[in-house]
C-alpha cells in the first residue's frame, strides 16, 4: 500500500475510534504496520492507585494485558523510563537498553521475550498529560526481527 494512503487510513481510524471504540484495534493495526512493527499495546492505570483502566492490543495474545498489569508492569524497565520522561516523548528501548541489560532483567527474560514474544519497543507514555489516568502506548518488534531506528530527515 502507498505510504501516503496507509498513513491517510490509518489517521482516519484514529478519528474514527473516538466516536467508535470499536475501531480502535483496526486503528493501532494501521499504526502498527506504519512502523513496521509487530504489536501494539495501548494501556491505562489510575495514577493514585495504580489500578488498571485500559489494555487494548493487536498482535499479542488475549491474555497479555491483564497479566501485564497485575505484575509485569511494576517491573518493566520500559514503562519505568517512560514514566520519567517528558508527556508524550518517543521511548525507543534499544537506546536504553542494550543487550547485557536484556540478558540480565527479569521482565526480559521471565516475561517479554519467552512468553510474549517480542522484544523491542517504540512507544510514548503520558499520552493524556494532567489526567488521573497514565495512558501509554507502545509498538513492538518479535524476537528476531531488528530494533527501530530513528529515520533520517
Amino acid at each position: 500500500m502507498d505510504p501516503e494512503v496507509a498513513y491517510d487510513r490509518a489517521l482516519g481510524l484514529i478519528y474514527e475510534s473516538a466516536v467508535a471504540p470499536a475501531r480502535m484495534q483496526d486503528a493501532l493495526a494501521a499504526m502498527t504496520a506504519l512502523l513496521d512493527g509487530d504489536t501494539c499495546h495501548l494501556v491505562g492505570w489510575n495514577r493514585r492507585t495504580g489500578i488498571p483502566l485500559l489494555s487494548i492490543s493487536t498482535g499479542l495474545p488475549e491474555d497479555v494485558g491483564p497479566d501485564y498489569a497485575a505484575h509485569y508492569a511494576q517491573i518493566d524497565p520500559r514503562r519505568q523510563l517512560a514514566l520519567t520522561q517528558a508527556p508524550g516523548q518517543l521511548l525507543n528501548c534499544n537506546e536504553h537498553f542494550d543487550s547485557r541489560f536484556v540478558s540480565r532483567n527479569e521482565f526480559f527474560q521471565d516475561y517479554l521475550l519467552p512468553q510474549v514474544g517480542v522484544h523491542y519497543l517504540l512507544g510514548s507514555g503520558d499520552l493524556v498529560e494532567d489526567s488521573e489516568q497514565m495512558i501509554m502506548i507502545g509498538f513492538q518488534r518479535h524476537n528476531g526481527h531488528d530494533a527501530f531506528q530513528r529515520r533520517a530527515a
